[in-house]
Order: structure tokens, then C-alpha cells, then sequence
């Protein structure tokens, strides 16, 4: 199935791409071991990181709870899942 119009790239863009961007360069104080180098140790310094690996983006960043992306993708997912889909896991990668 496809779905046609589930998120503007209008609305979507101005939310998602400034945190992530934000998220990447290492800019998101307290996120300890939450942010690291996927392809490396946790001792890896940031500007030698290959992938920028950010565990539980909606902890750090209140604008990614409850979103419209999220809402629409949580939509979803109940009627394909049933109503008892939930989100239980959210990443954020960059190479």
C-alpha cells in the first residue's frame, strides 16, 4: 500500500531536519552514552566519530513528542498493528 500525503515535506522539514541537524553536530547537552559512534567504542572522541548514532531523540528534545509525524505514524501503525501499537524505541543515525 501506499500512503499518499502523510506528511508534507513543508511541515515535516522545519521540524525534523534543524533537531536533527542539532543531534549530528553533537549539539544536545546530557546525552551521555546516548550519543556515540556506532562504529566504534564509547571512548571515541565526537570529531572522529563515522556514525553519529543518537539513542531516545524524544528524551532530549520535547518538539519530537507528540509531532504530527508521530501522530500520523502512530495512526498508522494502530491500523495496521491494532490499537494497541505504541512506540517503545526511537533513533536517530547519521553517516
Amino acid at each position: 500500500a501506499v500512503l499518499r500525503s502523510f506528511v508534507s515535506e513543508e511541515k515535516l522539514t522545519p521540524l525534523i531536519e534543524p533537531v536533527f541537524e542539532e543531534f549530528r553536530r553533537g549539539e544536545v547537552p546530557g546525552m551521555g552514552r546516548d550519543l556515540c559512534d556506532m562504529s566504534g567504542p564509547y571512548t571515541r572522541a565526537f570529531k572522529d566519530f563515522n556514525i553519529v548514532n543518537a539513542v531516545l531523540p524524544r528524551k532530549y528534545r520535547a518538539e519530537l513528542r507528540g509531532n504530527v509525524f508521530e501522530r500520523r505514524a502512530h495512526a498508522v501503525a494502530k491500523l495496521v498493528l491494532g490499537e494497541d501499537a505504541t512506540l517503545d524505541y526511537d533513533q536517530f543515525l547519521s553517516k
